[in-house]
């Protein structure tokens, strides 16, 4: 009976020994420090369309300027633009607001070229460039008909870094817009 009791008191003490030593999760990493960077690539997109009012059926160009904007994070320090990594693949999908308008040509305007373009789904064009050196920019234009009807219509530029990840994904798109009248 004597062993019962002493041997319930040495287990209970190793087993509070060893809760003692041993951490509860993993141990936290040590700071960066000031000298750790990370660079990363990062695509922004400006564009416009000219004219921005045309008749039903005329034509018009979408220009879209893609540029590799590098950054560097890290070192204790806020992040600052920086000459980074060349960028993965770009895709540039462009999507009308409607089907009754349709592409009718693109034009490698400088930089970085994206074109030739094609035509992925409907009335969406899809442009291509297999890398982008940091700071560097492409411009495009889509010649497209407008639609037969007077209104606004918008067209939705979306770039896609889907094989890489890249520093800010929320300057991937722009929305702009066509007035068709009279």
């Amino acid at each position: 009976m004597l062993r019962t009791p002493v041997l319930r008191a040495v287990v209970a003490t190793c087993l509070v020994l060893i809760a003692a030593v041993v951490p509860a999760g993993p141990a936290a990493a040590a700071p960066c420090g000031t000298n750790c960077y990370r660079y990363q690539a990062d695509i922004t997109l400006t564009g416009w369309v000219s004219p921005t009012r045309v008749i039903p059926g005329g034509t018009h160009l979408v220009t879209v300027q893609v540029t590799n904007t590098g950054w560097r994070t890290g070192g204790n320090r806020p992040p600052t633009p920086w000459i980074g990594p060349a960028s993965g693949e770009v895709y540039v999908n462009t999507h009308p607001s409607t089907t009754d308008g349709q592409p009718l040509a693109d034009y490698y305007d400088s930089g970085v070229d994206f074109t030739p373009c094609w035509s992925r789904a409907g009335d969406s064009l899809t442009c291509f460039n297999a890398s982008m050196p940091t700071g560097a920019t492409g411009q495009f234009s889509l010649v497209w008909r407008a639609p037969s009807m007077p209104g606004t219509y918008t067209y939705t530029v979306v770039v896609d870094s889907y094989k890489w990840t890249e520093y800010d994904e929320n300057n991937n798109s722009i929305v702009l817009t066509l007035e068709v009248g009279y």
